[in-house]
């Protein structure tokens, strides 16, 4: 689970809020954020492509690696990772022009990150583990081609959200707050609606100048029965377990599929994106399956597939949404 304590951005006409610091605790790590870098966004245009290239090779799962020796890296890793120092980005230009970023080196250098982060390899896994999810959703609007403008609000779901993972990113006050800052520029606005069994209802709030989010607790197509909920115009399921709880996805897979809603999902290792693979195939989905270029590059342990008891299972290396699957209807 991630837990993050409530934090503020800073925008240009809040000078003084950008001051208050928020600490991150990510599975055994702790990150405080202090005061936003005072260079502009067009500073980070110096940051060449080595410096991409180099963080992406940082945050390469080491799985060529006895998995032995990935333990033996991760509690070394867990014991050295303790407390960072960084600053936030600034705030992006309202200029219209759409961001777009490859995979996470193009993003910490192209959005301005502090270059004190990049050459940081446990700085930047735990830093990947709060900002996959949101950047997930950002790239999967581009990869779905999904309109962006001022004349119409978007309505993004995520269903199955938890407390430990969704919810707890979005009482961070950063987390969820950097997608609203991508949609900025474009001038688009935004709902973002986290609904499952274990995330607490909350009511809405608003998260930078043109997002708002609000909580659920409860079965997704009840909630959207029951709130008029649009259909999405971007559903994620987040690490869902499609292939291994059937059940509780089916007939919400149905009623999105039927509805040819743009989807994304994202899976835990391998063995989950090859169960989850079957299953869309089960209900004739139309998809792409590939590595997600924003997975968290945190690695986790799991002694069970999603869903399945912890008996049934050897303990596994993964890492959060690393796989996604892009769907969009039914094939031909």
């Amino acid at each position: 689970a991630i837990e993050v304590a409530q934090g503020r951005r800073r925008r240009p006409h809040d000078a003084d809020a950008g001051m208050r610091s928020a600490t991150l605790r990510a599975p055994r790590a702790a990150i405080r954020f202090g005061a936003r870098s005072i260079a502009s966004a067009a500073d980070s245009s110096a940051n060449s492509s080595a410096a991409a290239s180099e963080i992406d090779s940082l945050l390469r799962p080491p799985r060529e690696l006895p998995q032995a020796e990935q333990l033996r890296r991760m509690r070394r890793d867990d014991a050295e990772r303790g407390q960072r120092s960084f600053s936030l980005p600034e705030p992006l230009a309202a200029d219209g022009a759409r961001p777009s970023y490859r995979g996470w080196g193009d993003y910490f250098t192209a959005r301005g990150w502090d270059a004190g982060c990049h050459s940081d390899r446990l700085l930047l896994q735990t830093l990947t583990g709060a900002l996959s999810c949101p950047l997930t959703a950002w790239a999967a609007l581009e990869k779905h081609g999904v309109r962006l403008s001022a004349d119409e609000t978007l309505e993004l779901h995520v269903i199955g959200a938890a407390n430990s993972m969704e919810g707890a990113l979005l009482r961070s006050g950063w987390a969820w707050d950097e997608l609203a800052e991508l949609l900025l520029p474009v001038g688009a606005r935004a709902r973002l609606c986290l609904v499952g069994h274990e995330i607490d209802s909350a009511s809405e709030m608003q998260l930078g100048e043109r997002m708002t989010a609000v909580c659920h607790k409860g079965d997704y197509i009840k909630w959207r029965l029951e709130s008029d909920a649009a259909t999405p115009s971007l559903a994620l399921g987040l690490n869902s377990g499609l292939g291994t709880d059937q059940n509780l996805w089916r007939e919400v897979l149905q009623l999105l599929l039927e509805e040819e809603a743009p989807l994304v999902f994202t899976s835990f290792d391998d063995a989950d994106a090859e169960s989850d693979a079957r299953e869309l195939d089960a209900l004739e989905a139309s998809r792409i399956s590939e590595p997600n270029p924003f997975f968290s590059a945190l690695p986790e342990l799991r002694t069970a597939k999603q869903g399945e008891a912890e008996s049934k299972a050897p303990t596994r290396i993964g890492y959060a949404n690393s796989t996604w699957h892009v769907v969009r209807g039914r094939r031909p």
